[in-house]
């Protein structure tokens, strides 16, 4: 995701300290931390002992299964008129991003949050506003989950796209837009085969998030859905190409001209090659029968990768300090509910060493996750796909990274 703010460099101006400044090079050991990444990866994968998958019961994780306890109604009820507030300040408040809640909501808190939160609760079952709107909807739904994800490509490479590659995902009008056309996708969708069937098979965040969710308890184990490979690779092979879409060395290939006619290209191979990898070791690592080792352990991964690009250039901690005045004046119409949006602002709390180890730290800590999942249950000599693809997942994530 791009910046926040444009920066004043007109001589004589004042250069604004928010995160589109940019930072200072910050020297880090790149050889060694990627080999080292792939190493650590590799090590864990053939020494760690298969031990015992967890109990996996999918209508406690997935949030279109079985009904809803009073907390979980209020909690989505809550969640739904966030998701309806983030929508219209999108489509009609404020056009700056600083005064608008819903670039700071929905791309720089609630999309990195969620995720992380996802590896230890089922935190989708509580939130997830479409289900919440569909049930409203069709109360009476009686279809069944399906087994294939593939119409979730569309959406899910969607939003990829628009984070990785467009100049502009924390538009306000453009999140609206997007929020809008996702909600008219799921509903209708919904309304058109049924909540449960739909939802388990075209809304890609309630489905990665779900299996997020699923894969530390022994879930996508004997059972995995046609086309989860081809998303899961997709997705982190197009988020991976948003972290080497912002180094030094794809505007020096690319001149820094046509940043989104350049982006698409290079996004359409990165997530090609990123569901082909996956493909191909889920694929080869069916015939050892490690039970999908890989897709599982690229799940943790994947939730790493979000983090690093959230983080980037102060996002995710900018968003942080802006979303109590946001709550209180959504539309950005000069209430002043709950204090000032951006009132004392840090643009660089961490600064730019703190920020880059910190992103390096979380995703180095993700990717011992994913090997520790992919190991768990399955037994040594079937991960032969996994000691393969996943250290290079690893390695080539951590080198995006570093090269900042």
């Amino acid at each position: 995701m791009p910046t926040l703010l444009a920066t004043a460099t007109a001589p004589g101006s004042t250069v604004l300290a928010h995160p589109v400044s940019g930072h200072p090079h910050v020297e880090v050991p790149t050889l060694l931390l990627t080999v080292g990444a792939g190493l650590l990866v590799a090590t864990l994968l053939l020494a760690v002992p298969p031990g015992r998958s967890g109990r996996y019961d999918a209508a406690r994780v997935a949030s279109w299964s079985g009904g809803l306890s009073p907390g979980r109604r209020l909690v989505r009820g809550l969640a739904v008129v966030g998701l309806v507030v983030a929508l219209l300040a999108g489509l009609f408040g404020s056009p700056d991003q600083l005064d608008n809640l819903a670039p700071a909501l929905v791309l720089g808190t609630a999309w990195p949050v969620l995720s992380l939160l996802a590896l230890v609760l089922p935190v989708w079952r509580w939130v997830d506003p479409w289900d919440g709107l569909a049930r409203l909807l069709l109360p009476g739904d009686d279809s069944t989950p399906a087994r294939q994800v593939w119409p979730a490509l569309v959406p899910a490479l969607a939003w990829t796209w628009f984070a990785a590659v467009h100049p502009r995902p924390l538009d306000p009008r453009l999140v609206g837009i997007a929020l809008l056309a996702h909600t008219t996708w799921t509903l209708a969708g919904c309304l058109l085969v049924g909540r449960r069937r739909w939802l388990s098979q075209a809304e890609p965040i309630g489905i990665l998030l779900s299996w997020v969710t699923a894969v530390p308890r022994g879930g996508l184990r004997h059972e995995r859905p046609a086309g989860a490979a081809v998303l899961v690779g997709a997705v982190l092979g197009g988020l991976l190409f948003g972290l080497l879409g912002r180094t030094e060395t794809w505007t020096d290939l690319t001149g820094g001209s046509d940043a989104l006619a350049w982006g698409t290209a290079g996004f359409a191979p990165c997530a090609l090659l990123g569901a082909g990898l996956l493909v191909l070791a889920d694929g080869f690592g069916g015939r050892l029968r490690d039970h999908g080792a890989t897709l599982r352990g690229a799940l943790p991964l994947l939730v790493g990768v979000v983090l690093v690009v959230t983080l980037a250039r102060n996002r995710f901690t900018t968003s942080l300090q802006l979303l109590p005045g946001l709550l209180g004046d959504p539309f950005g119409q000069g209430w002043d509910l709950l204090g000032r949006a951006g009132e004392g602002l840090d643009a660089a709390p961490l600064g730019a060493a703190g920020l880059l180890w910190l992103r390096l730290v979380l995703l180095g800590l993700l990717l011992v996750a994913g090997a520790l999942v992919a190991a768990r249950g399955t037994p040594r000599a079937a991960r032969t796909a996994a000691v393969v693809a996943l250290p290079y997942l690893g390695a080539v994530s951590v080198l995006l990274v570093a090269l900042h």
